[in-house]
C-alpha cells in the first residue's frame, strides 16, 4: 500500500512538471500554451512558471512513505526463500529469460498484450495534461487537482473494485472486461475532446482508470499462474522490462502525435491498439484446460 502511494505521488509529480515542460520542444508547429492564448515559447526559454509557488511537500511525502515501504519489507515481508534453498545466479541482462518467456505462445501473447496496453495508457497519461490546457484551458492548479483525482480513482478501483472481483470471476474474464472498459473509456475521451464537454470526459476518465486498474492486475497474475514455478521470477522480469520500455515509448508516441496530428490522435491511436490485444486475448484458452494449463508451451527445465 505505502509503495503504491509513493509511486502514485511520484507518477503525477513527475507528470505536473512534465505538463510546465512539454509545451517546450523543436519543430514548426509548437503546442500553445493555453487554448485561448497563440504564444508561444521559444526553443530553449522557459514558461511563465512561478516556481517558488510549487510546494517540495509531495517529494517529502513520497520519499516518507517509500521509506515506511523499506521498513515493512525488512522487519515484517516474510523471506520466500527456504533456508537449504540457494538462489541461482543472476546476470544483468538474462536472454535466456526472454527465450523462455517468447518461446510459450500463450505467456508471450500476454506479455505482449501488456506491453501494448501500458503503451496506450502511457500515451493518454502523458498527454492528459496537455489535453486540459489546450482543449478545456484548465489552469495548473485545476491540472493538479485533476490528477489527484485520477490517482484517488486509480487507488479506490485497485483495492475496492479489483479487490471484491478478482476471487469470484475468472482472471481471463477480468482482462478481457478491463481492455473492452479502456477501449470504451478511450472513445469516449474522444468525444470529450471533440464535443469539449468536461463532464463526460471525466466520466469517461473513471472508465479509463477502472478498465486499466481490471486489466493490469488480472493479465499480472495470468502471466505468473501460466509460467512453471521454476520460471516465474524471470518471466515476471521480461514482463516488466516490457512495461518500463512501454511506460518510455508510450509518452513519446503519444506527445509527438498531439503535436504533429490531432489532440485526439493519441487516444485514437490507443484504441487501435487495444482493439489488437482484445482479438489476441479471445484466442487464449480459460486456465485448468488442456491448453491453458501453467506453462503451456514453455520449454522443459534443464539442469
Amino acid at each position: 500500500f505505502f509503495f503504491q502511494a509513493e509511486d502514485g505521488i511520484r507518477d503525477h509529480c513527475v507528470t505536473g512538471v512534465q505538463t510546465c515542460a512539454l509545451p517546450i520542444y523543436p519543430g514548426s508547429s509548437p503546442i500553445p500554451l493555453t487554448a485561448s492564448s497563440e504564444a508561444v515559447v521559444p526553443v530553449g526559454e522557459a514558461p511563465d512558471v512561478e516556481v517558488g509557488r510549487l510546494s517540495p511537500a509531495p517529494g517529502y511525502l513520497a520519499s516518507g512513505l517509500s521509506a515506511i515501504a523499506l521498513l515493512l519489507a525488512i522487519f515484517i515481508l516474510p523471506e520466500s526463500l527456504r533456508p537449504d534453498s540457494r538462489a541461482p545466479r543472476h546476470d544483468w541482462f538474462d536472454v535466456a529469460n526472454f527465450q523462455v518467456a517468447l518461446s510459450a505462445p500463450t505467456v508471450a501473447q500476454l506479455i505482449g498484450v501488456f506491453f501494448v496496453a501500458t503503451m496506450s495508457f502511457a500515451m493518454f497519461e502523458s498527454t492528459l495534461a496537455l489535453v486540459n490546457q489546450k482543449v478545456f484551458a484548465l489552469e495548473d492548479v485545476d491540472n493538479f487537482y485533476l490528477f489527484g483525482f485520477t490517482g484517488l480513482t486509480l487507488m479506490l478501483a485497485q483495492g475496492v473494485v479489483v479487490r471484491r472481483v478478482s476471487g469470484k470471476i475468472a482472471d481471463e474474464k477480468l482482462v478481457r472486461s478491463g481492455v473492452a472498459i479502456l477501449i470504451a473509456g478511450l472513445i469516449g475521451l474522444i468525444f470529450g475532446v471533440v464535443l469539449r464537454s468536461m463532464g463526460l470526459f471525466l466520466a469517461m476518465l473513471l472508465a479509463v482508470v477502472l478498465g486499466f486498474s481490471l486489466m493490469t492486475t488480472s493479465l499480472q497474475a495470468l502471466i505468473s499462474k501460466r509460467s512453471r514455478p521454476d520460471q516465474q521470477g524471470g518471466i515476471l522480469g521480461v514482463n516488466q522490462s516490457g512495461s518500463a520500455l512501454a511506460r518510455i515509448l508510450g509518452p513519446v508516441s503519444g506527445i509527438w502525435l498531439f503535436g504533429r496530428v490531432d489532440p485526439n490522435a493519441p487516444y485514437w491511436s490507443s484504441v487501435l491498439l487495444l482493439a489488437v490485444c482484445f482479438a489476441l486475448l479471445l484466442r487464449i484458452p480459460a486456465l485448468g484446460t488442456q491448453s491453458g494449463a501453467p506453462g503451456d508451451g514453455l520449454p522443459p527445465k534443464t539442469v
